[in-house]
């Protein structure tokens, strides 16, 4: 058994996140340890790639000759989040992820911004449109 760190890759996205695993870890091990780093996007909607390949989920890391310093494309469903297509979103949940991380460990930050993007969503609702223009008021100036 080998450690590796592997760099990961969201296609689509400049979220890159390097990750350490064991070269006889599963695919699916390693999108459990994706989804807690990338907004907790769900295993079933992740496709990793590796050189072009789909990588299946009960086959390990090196079974497709993954080295050290590896990088793995993921590429997520259109249902898995809408931060994935989503810039501003993605870019709020990057720095929260920045700002976070010397403080929690990377499943608590990832639990604190799950409960951040659920609480900003449910204020969001219940703003009413002239809400919306005085922020947006505020903002500008």
């Amino acid at each position: 058994m080998t450690r590796l760190n592997v760099v990961v890759k969201l296609i689509g996205g400049k979220n890159e996140e390097t990750i350490a695993v064991d070269s006889t870890s599963t695919v699916v091990e390693l999108k459990n340890r994706v989804s807690e780093l990338f907004g907790g996007a769900p295993v079933s909607a992740q496709k990793l790639m590796f050189s072009g390949r789909p990588l299946s989920d009960e086959c390990t890391l090196e079974s497709y000759g993954i080295k050290d310093g590896g990088k793995i494309n993921l590429v997520l469903s259109k249902t898995a989040t809408a931060t994935a297509d989503d810039p501003v979103s993605s870019a709020l949940v990057s720095e929260l992820q920045i700002f976070l991380r010397p403080h929690f460990a990377a499943a608590d930050c990832q639990k604190i911004i799950r409960s951040f993007q659920m609480t900003l969503r449910s204020a969001a609702r219940k703003m009413s449109l002239d809400d919306i223009e005085r922020f947006a008021k505020k903002s500008a100036s």
